[in-house]
């Protein structure tokens, strides 16, 4: 009898031994990961850094800095714009040229009232006329400047369905600028319908012929689609 509960005793606390040791293994496996997660991250962050340091043009000891983000249509980088930048009441000029990214900054700068300005692009881009005024100072110690070219033409397409989400086809829609028609379209056995270069103009709307209603383009620096999900409603059936 006592040699049976002897050996029930080591099959238990063989039992409990292999719990705590399989607690461990898992213990230290999540830690290990946790470890790896942590030293990625703490490369990103210093790989992050380094590159910031490297892509800004370093000219003095303070951290005043400026940057530029020269971006057209949709978010596309504009390579070797040239850009002048002057501190106020100085002779210093400062001449820096966006990368293949449509970027560049420029770290170090003392503190005082800046102008800057666009004074050359690609031949294929339009050159941003205003100059830019600012000043760097323990307020602002960092003037990030973002500059999107627009589309110069736009599309308007839309989507027309019943109320299930069935296509309605051959329904007829009009394109407004103010108070001019300027084209009119009905939608196909889809239910769509589209218009192509159009201007970029404010003003435009669609005008659905049936119900009367317009549904107005709201114009963003960096879309040149604007569409329309229009579903119909029994009320005009």
């Amino acid at each position: 009898m006592l040699k049976k509960e002897k050996k029930e005793w080591k099959d238990d606390l063989l039992f409990y031994s292999l719990g705590i040791l399989s607690g461990l293994l898992i213990l230290l496996f999540f830690s290990f990961r946790r470890y790896q997660y942590d030293k990625k991250v703490l490369e990103n962050y210093i790989f992050v850094y380094q590159n910031d340091e490297r892509d800004c043009k370093v000219v003095g000891t303070t951290n005043y800095k400026v940057s530029v983000s020269r971006k057209y249509e949709l978010l596309n980088g504009v390579k070797g714009s040239v850009w002048e930048l002057k501190k106020k009441n100085s002779k210093k000029t400062y001449t820096l040229t966006t990368d293949k990214d449509g970027y560049f900054c420029i770290i170090g700068l003392p503190k005082g009232e800046y102008s800057i300005k666009e004074v050359k692009v690609p031949k294929e881009r339009t050159k941003y006329e205003k100059e830019i005024n600012f000043s760097l100072n323990q307020k602002n110690k960092v003037k990030d400047i973002k500059i999107h070219d627009k589309y110069e033409k736009i599309a308007v397409v839309a989507l027309v369905t019943d109320e299930l989400g069935n296509p309605i086809p051959d329904r007829e829609f009009e394109l407004y600028h103010d108070t001019t028609k300027v084209k009119s379209t009905k939608t196909n056995e889809k239910g769509q319908l589209g218009f192509i270069n159009i201007p970029r103009e404010e003003g435009i709307y669609l005008l659905d012929k049936k119900t009367n209603k317009k549904y107005k383009v709201k114009l963003e620096d960096t879309l040149n689609v604007y569409r329309f999900f229009i579903k119909e409603s029994r009320l005009h059936e």
